[in-house]
């Protein structure tokens, strides 16, 4: 008769069955890696690199709800460690989307977008002394998809970079003169759909270029309606009635829908592009172009336009 033990030791999964299990395991709970990687060195192999799928360098996690830190958060130290001892290939194949927020040196932001110059989404919004240090370290990226930069950096970056970028969300835009310097750049990114700020746009000759830009999709502004009451006079009246264009008051930290964004797909741009479908498909008004991320209420009570109605009477 077969004993426990010998039943047991007959279990051999294939290989590649193996590999398969173990990383669905790492994709689906990525805080359970760091226990993964402990049960023998292949798994270590297996699973290793998707604990730096996600790098989100903050200064402190003690503000994010302890329910949506699915991934591991490195300190700029822990990064800095690890870059030290593993090769510059291993982060280029692992590292998808990468977030940098608070004072990094020149040299240590040089080293981190060296490593992972392949990642498809950057958040980056540092403070690196001198304050006069161009952004040089955009030139790494080879293939970026969506970016989030401050509004001074994206100016000064390389505009080699840009040919791929699909989304992207400009930073401390709010009372600065060279926002129409923008309208240069906007024939250098063809593939751009989605376009955000994150205060009223002042510049008219630049709300003019965005109304004539037809691949973008989605025009946002990242501000509360008290925001945009106060601001408003400053918005072109067709801007304003464009069904691309949403002010969006985003009570969610930011950290916590980039991190969902990884884990679910579901951000604050798709809920731009759900509210914006809604729209123009007359289950909202056309004439709203207000939102609040935690009110999900037109998608569950859908408005009667009042705009269409006024037209069929």
């Amino acid at each position: 008769m077969a004993t426990i033990d010998s039943f047991s030791n007959s279990l051999h999964l294939p290989l590649e069955l193996e590999r398969i299990i173990f990383k669905i395991a790492a994709l689906v709970y990525p805080k359970s890696i760091l226990s993964l990687i402990l049960v023998a060195r292949r798994v270590k192999h297996w699973v290793e690199p998707l604990l730096y799928r996600v790098i989100m360098v903050i200064k402190s996690t003690s503000s994010l709800r302890q329910k949506t830190l699915d991934f591991p958060l490195l300190t700029l130290e822990n990064l800095l460690a690890a870059l030290a001892i593993r090769p510059p290939e291993f982060f280029q194949r692992s590292v998808q989307h990468l977030s940098i927020d608070g004072v990094v040196q020149p040299a240590d932001l040089e080293a981190i977008c060296t490593a992972c110059n392949r990642v498809a989404d950057l958040f980056c919004k540092c403070y690196t002394p001198p304050p006069d240090v161009s952004p040089s370290f955009l030139r790494r990226f080879e293939q970026l998809s969506r970016l989030a930069l401050t509004f001074h950096d994206f100016l000064a970056s390389s505009l080699s970079c840009l040919g791929g970028i699909t989304h992207l969300e400009l930073l401390g835009t709010g009372n600065n003169p060279s926002t129409g310097d923008l309208t240069a750049y906007l024939p250098l990114m063809p593939r751009l759909t989605h376009l955000s700020f994150d205060a009223v746009l002042r510049d008219w000759s630049l709300q003019t270029a965005l109304l004539a830009t037809s691949n973008i999709q989605c025009i946002l502004l990242l501000a509360s309606a008290e925001e945009l009451s106060q601001g408003i006079h400053h918005l072109d009246s067709f801007l304003r009635d464009d069904q691309r264009f949403l002010c969006l008051d985003q009570q969610t930290d930011w950290r916590e829908d980039r991190l969902r964004g990884v884990a679910t797909g579901e951000d604050y741009w798709t809920l731009a592009d759900a509210f914006i479908a809604a729209r123009r498909e007359g289950r909202v008004d056309r004439s709203r172009c207000t939102l609040t991320d935690t009110d999900l209420s037109w998608r569950m009570y859908p408005e009667r336009d009042s705009t269409a109605q006024s037209t069929a009477r």
